[in-house]
């Protein structure tokens, strides 16, 4: 799945903005942020068979919104895109985060 076709998908989740990189300064609340991070290739016969680049959603809401985290999820679910999550909540940000990993 290319980059574009992962951004398209996400942006079908109602009621969050998706970025891609970073998001700007003051952007509204819920917003993901589309990250993609390092490699892990696939190798074979001395040469690099498959690139396979690490790619993570970071969903950034004002407390932990488990509609907004089922909706997100469902997304995914439905075009088959497997994830694994990770959760933090910062007082100090003011802003709750889940990090959605794609495998």
């Amino acid at each position: 799945m290319t980059a574009k076709e992962l951004v398209d998908i996400l942006k079908t989740v109602k009621d969050v903005t998706i970025y891609t990189a970073r998001a700007p300064l003051g952007a509204k609340l819920p917003y993901g942020v589309l990250t993609f991070g390092s490699t892990s290739n696939f190798l074979a016969d001395d040469r690099v068979s498959e690139i396979i680049k690490a790619q993570s959603l970071e969903l950034y809401t004002v407390r932990k919104d488990l509609t907004t985290e089922a909706a997100v999820e469902k997304v995914l679910n439905d075009n088959c895109i497997p994830w694994q999550s990770d959760e933090a909540d910062d007082d100090g940000e003011q802003f709750y985060l889940k990090i959605y990993n794609f495998i």
